[in-house]
């Protein structure tokens, strides 16, 4: 498995990762639910999983161990800056926040009643700064561990609470988030949003019935690490139909 010692020791292109991840695990079906996830929200678990398959025990992947071509014997831990800890547990904090907003959402259901309604967008506003912080931060963090140096924006970062940067920079503008799908044409676009709401279908299925398609009776998928999993899933998801709509929009 010299190509995952290489990828992990190298740029961790999302693409070739997934490809990896495919040749060697066992589960296609994780798999495929995987290359259907957000790449900026899952990178760090595909290491994790690439890092699995090497073998490497879980207490040295949670110390963060310096992956290279060396064998696996070889490897040394390495200690990582008190800031790039305080990133990562402001990461998880921010997922948990956005995993229970999604939960709320979920549970609204799809009524169209004004209070129903105006809950929703209260918890879609609040929502909103949660996931543009967890993204900006997660990339800071990951920009740490290619260039090996802090980069000065997250210090500063870390010091505002969940609302302050925001209030700052004034409210989240509806094209802030489309960045990613601005190079697309016209049709990609809505073929894009097509197969997220198909995604979306599926997942929202499998956590009313523990399965893909649409049962006769509810089984909610129970507590536990898959459930909110799939609800931070099915929010990048969501916020991803939004960014393409308001896209589709703006080019009218």
């Amino acid at each position: 498995m010299d190509d995952i010692r290489a990828w992990l020791s190298g740029s961790k292109d999302w693409n070739t990762g997934i490809i990896l991840l495919e040749k060697y695990h066992r589960n296609k079906f994780f798999v495929k639910n995987f290359r259907l996830s957000n790449p900026v929200i899952n990178m760090g678990k595909l290491e994790y999983e690439l890092k699995k398959l090497l073998g490497i025990p879980l207490s040295d992947i949670f110390n963060k161990v310096n992956i290279t071509k060396l064998p696996v014997k070889q490897i040394t831990i390495v200690k990582e800056p008190k800031i790039i800890t305080l990133a990562k547990e402001e990461i998880y904090n921010l997922y948990t926040k956005i995993s229970i907003a999604h939960r709320h959402l979920f549970e609204l259901g799809e009524s169209n009643a004004a209070e129903v309604t105006a809950k929703r967008k209260q918890i879609l506003d609040e929502r909103a700064p949660l996931i543009k912080r967890y993204e900006k931060i997660y990339l800071l963090k990951e920009e740490y561990f290619k260039t090996g140096v802090i980069p000065v924006e997250l210090p500063s970062l870390l010091e505002k609470g969940d609302g302050e940067q925001d209030k700052k920079n004034g409210p989240v503008k509806k094209g802030d988030n489309q960045n990613k799908f601005a190079a697309l044409s016209d049709i990609e676009l809505v073929k894009k949003e097509h197969a997220l709401r198909v995604s979306i279908g599926k997942l929202k299925n499998r956590l009313a019935y523990q399965s893909l398609s649409k049962g006769e009776t509810p089984n909610p998928m129970p507590e536990g690490p898959l459930r909110e999993k799939l609800f931070a899933r099915l929010s990048a998801f969501e916020a991803d139909i939004e960014s393409i709509s308001n896209l589709i929009t703006e080019r009218k």
